[in-house]
């Protein structure tokens, strides 16, 4: 009875010491510390799927950049399977999907964290994560909500760089027609001038003559 007690114990300290490693392997991130980490974040859609028992690869046609810089139309990402994890986090949804992804560039690109980052969007930009994980206290819904403030904040800053932009042309473009405006009219009045001035010495002409 004692030896059997003791094997209990030592199996439940080595699946305790076992779930203390894969929780020290697995990378907690916070949903803003996800944000901050990535180097790269796009917007695009998923235009192909190679999936087989060692590797996968995902095709992402890049509709825009949220972070960081890309000039690639298409990016592609690869991984080959991880030992001790599995396929956890490397995950996509089928193509024709409209995706936001999280990534940041080392020696290539590759997801930031180990899961939640990759997030479904539709046609208002709501988040939705694709096979979402809570990670600590964060829930999927937190990295949800944090995610489309932080959307919804890019596309308000590219909406007024936009605006400003176009403020910041017109001024020269009416400053170019007033310009041309004020030629115009002195043109105008010179002509005018000109005329006068020949009038009045064909009139003066005229008297002397006679």
């Amino acid at each position: 009875m004692k030896k059997c007690s003791l094997l209990i114990l030592m199996i439940l300290l080595i699946l305790l010491s076992f779930s203390k490693i894969t929780e020290a392997k697995l990378s907690i991130i916070p949903p803003q510390d996800m944000i901050k980490q990535s180097s790269l974040i796009i917007i695009g859609t998923v235009t192909k799927k190679e999936y087989s028992e060692e590797q996968r690869q995902v095709r992402i046609s890049v509709e825009a950049v949220v972070k960081g810089e890309n000039q690639q139309t298409e990016i592609t990402l690869k991984r080959d399977k991880p030992p001790m994890y599995g396929w956890l986090g490397f995950d996509f949804p089928e193509v024709g999907a409209r995706i936001m992804v999280l990534l940041q560039q080392n020696d290539k690109l590759t997801l930031t964290g180990d899961v939640n980052a990759v997030a479904v969007l539709d046609g208002n930009n709501n988040v939705k994560l694709y096979k979402g994980s809570t990670m600590g206290q964060w829930t999927p819904e937190r990295y949800e909500e944090t995610y489309k403030a932080f959307l919804d904040e890019q596309s308000s800053r590219m909406i007024s760089v936009t605006t400003d932009d176009t403020k910041g042309i017109m001024p020269a473009v009416e400053a170019n027609q007033q310009s041309s405006t004020a030629f115009a009219s002195m043109l105008i009045i010179t002509g005018c001038i000109v005329a006068t001035l020949f009038v009045i010495y064909r009139i003066l002409k005229r008297n002397k003559q006679t």
